[in-house]
C-alpha cells in the first residue's frame, strides 16, 4: 500500500478488485440518505473476545462481518485519541458515512491481531475490505 495509509494501492492489495476509498465512500453511506456521518451504537462494537492473546481470525471475520464500514481507531468517534483517528472520522461524518468502530486501545486483543493486517491505526473497512490505515 502507498505509505502514509488510503490510496488505491491498499484496496487493490487488500482484494483483487476492491473499490478505492473515493468509490467505496458514497456506496457505504447508510441506505435511504438520511445518514449524518454519526457512528453506531456502542452495542455494535462491544465483543470482547477472550484470552491475552491476538483476537482470534474467526473473531476478526466475525466483527468484520457484522458492520458494513468498520474503523479501527484509538479512542472513540466523540472523543478520538490520535490525530489521524479524529481527521479520519472527520472525512467519513463530512461524507454522510455510518460507521462501527473499535478502540484499539480499549480492544489490545483486535489491536494486536488487526496489525497482520495494516501495522498502523486507523485502519478503515468496508465489506471486508481494508481501505487503508
Amino acid at each position: 500500500a502507498e505509505p502514509g495509509g488510503v490510496g488505491p494501492a491498499a484496496a487493490e492489495e487488500a482484494e483483487p478488485g476492491a473499490s478505492k476509498l473515493g468509490a467505496a465512500v458514497p456506496e457505504a453511506a447508510a441506505a435511504g440518505g438520511n445518514s449524518r456521518g454519526r457512528a453506531c451504537d456502542a452495542a455494535a462494537h462491544s465483543v470482547q473476545p477472550g484470552g491475552a492473546g491476538p483476537a482470534s481470525p474467526e473473531e476478526v471475520r466475525d466483527r468484520l462481518a457484522r458492520s458494513r464500514v468498520l474503523l479501527f481507531m484509538k479512542g472513540s468517534p466523540d472523543r478520538p485519541r490520535c490525530r489521524f483517528s479524529r481527521e479520519t472520522v472527520r472525512l467519513l461524518q463530512e461524507h454522510g458515512v455510518e460507521f462501527d468502530h473499535v478502540d484499539v486501545l480499549g480492544e489490545p486483543a483486535f489491536r494486536e491481531a488487526m496489525k497482520a493486517h495494516w501495522p498502523t491505526f486507523p485502519q478503515l473497512w468496508a465489506e471486508g475490505v481494508l481501505l487503508g490505515g
